[in-house]
């Protein structure tokens, strides 16, 4: 489970823990008994009507409050009856995102606007290239280090995307081993300076994008 799932379920279950308690109560005090389903409900409830979240907001806090009970259930079996019936409120509807993409022709426009006579256009243009070569997002760039570089051909490089996973990239076998090399070491040469800020993360990266070249979505 990545850091930012586990961020997100930490979040959740404070979230519910808090309005379970209400204003009056302490957290701490609050014992299995008190997690109903009914309760659960109106927390539900009270995230769409009060804090004005989405289906999908809800359905995350959902997940996470699941993911609790699955766990009480299978480790103390005389919660399981509680389990069940937490486990049974259903998620609810959302609509799916269409996924957008580029064609060649328009990719080849993005690439043309970058200025390269400038230190930050070849930057630009190193991050855009790799981004649309790899299908790589944004938050899997900003994690590249020296050592996910291969440099002998055929060149490649290690992207590590949601839950762990990775996968590796080799570059085109029309490219020449010099180019690759320098394309890749300009990104990381760049994402390590900003690294070194503290400034370099997936927001900085896309708002800089989206201000330069609107065109492109990055979210």
């Amino acid at each position: 489970m990545s850091p930012h799932t586990l961020h997100s379920y930490r979040d959740s279950l404070k979230l519910f823990l808090r309005f379970v308690a209400g204003k009056r109560r302490d957290p701490t005090t609050i014992v299995v008994e008190d997690l109903t389903a009914e309760r659960t409900l109106d927390f539900l409830r009270y995230l769409e009507s009060h804090r004005n979240n989405k289906a999908s907001t809800r359905n995350i806090r959902l997940s996470a409050v699941h993911s609790f009970f699955r766990y009480l259930g299978g480790e103390h079996p005389e919660h399981l009856e509680l389990a069940q019936r937490i486990l049974s409120i259903p998620f609810k509807r959302t609509e799916l995102r269409q996924v957008e993409h580029f064609e060649f022709t328009e990719i080849q426009a993005v690439l043309d606007a970058v200025n390269r006579s400038t230190r930050d256009g070849r930057r630009d243009f190193a991050l855009l290239s790799l981004m649309f070569n790899t299908g790589a997002r944004v938050s899997e760039i900003v994690t590249i280090k020296a050592t996910d570089l291969r440099l002998i051909p055929p060149p490649s490089v290690l992207l590590k995307g949601k839950g762990s996973k990775q996968r590796a990239y080799s570059s085109d076998s029309r490219a020449t081993f010099l180019s690759v090399a320098l394309f890749f070491f300009t990104v990381v040469a760049f994402l390590s300076v900003e690294r070194s800020k503290k400034s370099c993360r997936s927001y900085s990266i896309s708002s800089v994008m989206t201000e330069k070249y609107p065109c492109t979505n990055w979210c």
